[in-house]
């Protein structure tokens, strides 16, 4: 023990935190002064520029002047944004995997039984800025949950901020919870277990009860004796001259006294004790809920679950802190009524994604979070490491309409409260324990950097360097229903080139003829000026199936090159209007990942009336574990490889399956014509490989045949960025998934520093964008990532210039955004394709932005960018 303690120390001693000063960087004496921060204190301070002192553990002062001790640690935060630590109110961090996914009916598990304070999925929470979590168990009725550090611990204790903030229950969530007859057992059975556990404090307190009345009785039957003895002992001082009368008459009472005695033993040996009752610690803590003590924490979504948990509030007088509530219906007016605290999210689904959270409509959160109401935000993570995402969440709410001071709140001074730690937690204020943040931006804005984390006073994560991020105020512009057929668009921040740069473009039956950043127009042609709302071209998913992989693919011969993923295209599924709304108007449409040489790559544009353009731009191998059947060759990496050299030799690779032969040789040659159009470099070459083995057999290939490749999906590019840049190997960056460590973000952020082009793939609606704003966050340029998302990211695939850019001849595809595309807290205003509006985020109104301006007199540019 004391070897592992003192190895434990000395990795804590060493670590160093994407940056180039330790954890813990400064003298544990020594105060830290930060200095010239923009303060968001969450208090009735409000937010000013100002200072913060912190010294063992508490911030010692807030404000404008306050005095610096000479022995502080300066930090010069002039010009960047600091909050209180933020916190993620429900969370699975610090739990082992088995203990995120043990359940109970009867509340008697325990959180913190299942912590690992050795664990090291802090790192990647706290560089996101979250410095502390709750957690609990699962099931119907779980046990007792508890509030957690976000830092470094060799133990429990340690991580404690507070080991009983509530308890866990779910109704319509586990199990067979489809049915309404399935959800009500599942009342019944938290019903009955609270029944009991108020059963069993009654025979508590009667036990209690009678202990008392025994333990009086005894020391009254002590104090009796004691006084009997007293008169026994002066009785004997007083004088032998007694007569005898009297000790015959002292004789004669004494039978009397013991028959008066003996008759009170046999009445007291009458009464039945009541029955000890066995100590049950889920009962116990059951009775901490019942008393008030501790909230019930259920999770419920349908109305009726949300009806057995109002019910269950009045039977008990428990207090409720109601998690989920994707559709409340007529319980919502209970809820504000009551004034019920509740947990919500996710709003990004980026894990499992539950019938009961399908559906939910784009008003769910903001008529949840009325004024009546105390709402916190969360991740509801499924993963350790999901934690780090709770700004992705917080940014998604903006985009929803929720006011970014309240979402502020939901995730520091009102998480809090429902934790019952805001006495400690989520305000910046003298005295409370000194969990603070400092960003390079908005703190709502995932892109924005994290430049500082400190939490309880200690440094748990420093960046190396943070340039701070000018704050832009959202546009909030919308252009009218009907477009005329030839119009000016104007801004000040048209995309081109990576770069936001003041413009027109002119638009005429659907497509952009011209550009005039400087030149007069005809006074004929109305001008949309959008004022500072960002224009861009449709954005671009550089790798996506559409969830249509099941139609794609087949099967029956890995060699799958005569597929194209065009033919399964399918204009109304409702995930193709979930990416027009989002912004997306062009995707690489994939093949899935069964088969090894997996098939052709199409663009595809999102909205037109015809939707196929370009026909192939790239075939798509399949390296990564996915294509390998052991049921079918290949099943190994080296057979993948094996393969695919035999295919890029141009010979042709018959088909293993019975075919008449002018079909065989039709489909022969139709494989032939594309694997020639790689190897002379008219058609890129996808490599899906996510290990570094994978990875590397894909360099091999396209060094050895001089293709252009392209990698997508790859985990970690960091080891072979020399190679990728040797090369010109591009990378298709894959969404982030909740479980993955930094390392991730960090690689396409320094591959992309280093030249190497990225691009990005999705699966979802806002899988692309969400990856972007990450990477920026984790150093990569926000024009390497604009740019990765549009016309850089078609260039890299082979696509035509101006498939994702705003250049003349152009499709008239664009998108109207009230902020940048980076900050996921912005969305669409409108979606234009073809010249017209396919999308609007509201009606227009009368608005004068809606109103065109009269153009001045002159010629239009009609040249190029």
């Amino acid at each position: 023990m004391p070897i592992q303690r003192l190895l434990i120390f000395l990795l804590f001693a060493t670590t160093v935190v994407n940056g180039p000063k330790p954890v813990w960087a400064t003298e544990p004496d020594a105060p830290i002064a930060l200095i010239g921060g923009r303060l968001l204190t969450q208090t009735d301070q409000g937010n000013l520029t100002g200072d913060i002192v912190i010294h063992d553990g508490k911030i010692l002062a807030v404000g404008a002047g306050i005095e610096i001790p000479a022995n502080a640690r300066r930090i010069d935060v002039n010009g960047l944004t600091v909050t209180p630590g933020l916190i993620d109110v429900r969370s699975t961090l610090w739990l082992t995997p088995a203990a995120a996914r043990e359940a109970a009916s009867d509340g008697r598990l325990n959180a913190l039984d299942g912590v690992d304070p050795l664990s090291e999925d802090w790192r990647e929470v706290a560089r996101q800025g979250v410095t502390a979590v709750y957690v609990q168990p699962s099931g119907n009725l779980g046990g007792s949950g508890a509030v957690l550090a976000v830092a470094p611990s060799d133990s429990v204790d340690t991580l404690v901020i507070r080991s009983v903030a509530g308890g866990q229950a779910t109704l319509g969530t586990t199990g067979t919870s489809t049915t309404s007859r399935h959800r009500f057992t599942q009342y019944d059975r938290i019903k009955k277990a609270f029944d009991a556990a108020k059963k069993y404090g009654e025979q508590k307190t009667k036990y209690a009860e009678y202990q008392a009345k025994q333990k009086k009785a005894a020391a009254d039957d002590a104090k009796k004796k004691k006084a009997d003895s007293a008169d026994k002992k002066k009785k004997k001082d007083e004088s032998s001259a007694t007569s005898d009368k009297e000790k015959n008459d002292n004789k004669e009472k004494k039978p009397a006294a013991d028959t008066a005695a003996a008759k009170s033993k046999t009445t007291s040996s009458t009464v039945k004790p009541p029955t000890k009752p066995t100590p049950d610690p889920a009962k116990d803590f059951l009775l901490r809920v019942l008393s008030r003590e501790v909230p019930l924490r259920i999770e419920a979504h349908r109305e009726d679950d949300i009806a057995h948990v109002l019910k269950l509030a009045d039977e008990f007088s428990m207090r409720i802190v109601l998690e989920g509530a994707s559709y409340p219906r007529a319980q919502l007016q209970q809820l504000i009524d009551r004034r019920t605290n509740l947990v919500l999210g996710p709003i990004v689904q980026l894990e499992s994604s539950p019938s009961y959270r399908k559906g939910r409509g784009d008003d769910w959160l903001t008529s949840l979070t009325s004024d009546g109401l105390r709402w916190a935000l969360s991740t509801f993570g499924e993963q350790p490491r999901t934690s780090r995402l709770l700004r992705v969440q917080a940014a998604a709410a903006v985009a929803l309409g929720v006011q970014p001071q309240r979402v502020l709140q939901a995730i520091t001074s009102d998480a809090a409260a429902i934790l019952g730690v805001d006495d400690r937690l989520g305000t910046l204020a003298k005295g409370k324990r000194a969990d603070v943040v400092v960003f390079a931006g908005d703190p709502l804005d995932p892109a924005t950097p994290v430049r500082l984390t400190i939490s309880e006073g200690k440094v748990v994560y420093e960046a190396g360097t943070a340039t701070p991020t000018p704050i832009v105020a959202m546009a909030e512009e919308h252009l009218p229903t009907l477009l005329p057929e030839s119009y000016v668009i104007k801004s000040t921040r048209l995309l081109r080139k990576g770069t936001w740069q003041p413009g027109r473009f002119l638009m005429r039956n659907g497509k952009i003829v011209a550009l005039a950043p400087d030149k007069k127009l005809p006074i004929s042609i109305p001008v949309y000026d959008l004022g500072a709302a960002p224009v861009t071209s449709g954005l671009l998913v550089a790798h996506g199936s559409l969830s249509a992989t099941a139609s794609i693919d087949d099967r029956s011969e890995a060699d799958a090159s005569n597929i194209q993923a065009a033919d399964a295209y399918d204009p109304s599924d409702p995930r193709v209007t979930k990416l027009l709304e989002a912004g997306f108007l062009r995707v690489a449409f994939s093949p899935g990942s069964t088969n090894v040489v997996a098939g052709a790559v199409c663009q595809v544009r999102i909205g037109a009336a015809n939707p196929v353009r370009g026909n192939v731009v790239a075939m798509k191998f399949v390296l990564s574990a996915k294509a390998r059947d052991a049921a079918r060759y290949p099943g190994s990496l080296a057979g993948q490889v094996e393969l695919m050299r035999e295919v890029l030799q141009a010979k042709g690779v018959r088909s293993r399956l019975f075919a008449p032969v002018a079909i065989e040789q039709a489909l022969l040659d139709e494989r032939k014509q594309r694997i020639k159009s790689v190897l002379r470099k008219r058609t890129t070459a996808l490599f899906e490989a996510n290990s570094s083995a994978e990875i590397r057999a894909a360099i091999r290939l396209v060094e050895r045949f001089e293709i252009r490749g392209v990698l997508v999906s790859p985990d970690d590019v960091s080891p072979f960025i020399d190679d990728l840049k040797r090369l010109d190997i591009g990378v298709v960056a894959r969404p982030v998934r909740t479980g993955d460590y930094d390392r991730y973000v960090d690689g396409l952020a320094k591959a992309s520093t280093a030249g190497v082009h990225i691009a990005f793939g999705s699966t979802a609606d806002e899988d692309g964008r969400m990856t972007a704003a990450l990477a920026v966050s984790a150093g990569m340029s926000r024009e390497a990532a604009l740019s990765g998302l549009t016309a850089g990211g078609a260039k890299l695939l082979g696509m035509p210039i101006n498939s994702c850019a705003l250049v003349v001849g152009a499709p008239g595809d664009f998108v109207v955004w009230n902020g940048s595309p980076l900050d996921l807290r912005c969305r669409p205003t409108n979606v234009v394709v073809d010249g017209k509006i396919a999308f609007a985020t509201t009606a227009p109104g009368d608005s004068e932005s809606n109103q065109p301006e009269a153009a001045s007199l002159g010629q239009v540019n009609s040249e190029g960018p």
